[in-house]
């Protein structure tokens, strides 16, 4: 179990589920769906676009094309620095993330990980803007993430099954889960006075 705030981060176990995380996150602090276009992570190569929002984002008061790109590792610290630098400037073989966001006119880019990573190796990260064409380039690191998701009733709850208050969860899926655990409580009960009878019988 590895925890971070609370929240149970191994639920997040493959980077599809991570990468639809991220985009529920983004879509919730925005408050705008209808203009958020989230890519299917289950459909292949989605040419830097994981995610991509043209608005204001309210949490940073400023306004232009984002490209929202979530990056899932097991790296952590150094590792997951050296690992993110390759993820963003590419090699010989493969266009980074930077390049993509330029080919593709973005101003700001966003790049989730849910690496641990020291505020000193985020700044580091983060300086890669310089002598680009972005306006800005922000790291959202395991720890940041969890500060907002935390604030994030029914995203806590569903991607980490840890519910804070149960109004805030949709009846159709809160209810559910509670049924299902009335369900299986209620079985173990009539097995349980079942085998008593069965026994008292045989006696």
């Amino acid at each position: 179990m590895v925890l971070g705030m609370g929240l149970d981060w191994s639920k997040i176990d493959h980077w599809q589920k991570f990468q639809r995380l991220v985009n529920a996150l983004f879509c919730s602090e925005i408050n705008d769906s209808g203009f958020f276009q989230p890519s299917n992570p289950y459909i292949g190569a989605d040419g830097g676009w994981d995610g991509r929002y043209s608005g204001k984002y309210p949490p940073e008061g400023i306004v232009g094309l984002f490209s929202i790109q979530s990056k899932s590792t097991t790296k952590e610290y150094k590792a997951a620095v050296d690992w993110l630098k390759g993820e963003l400037l590419g090699g010989a073989d493969e266009i980074g993330e930077i390049k993509k966001a330029e080919k593709n006119n973005v101003e700001h880019l966003r790049i989730a990980t849910n690496a641990e990573l020291k505020i000193d190796q985020v700044d580091e990260l983060e300086k890669l803007v310089e002598r680009t064409k972005l306006k800005s380039l922000k790291i959202w690191y395991r720890e940041q993430l969890s500060q907002r998701i935390i604030r994030e009733p029914f995203i806590r709850y569903y991607f980490f099954d840890n519910p804070q208050i149960s109004a805030f969860i949709p009846a159709d899926i809160y209810f559910t889960e509670i049924e299902k655990t009335l369900q299986n409580f209620l079985t173990s009960i009539f097995q349980g006075l079942l085998t008593t009878f069965l026994n008292f019988k045989i006696l």
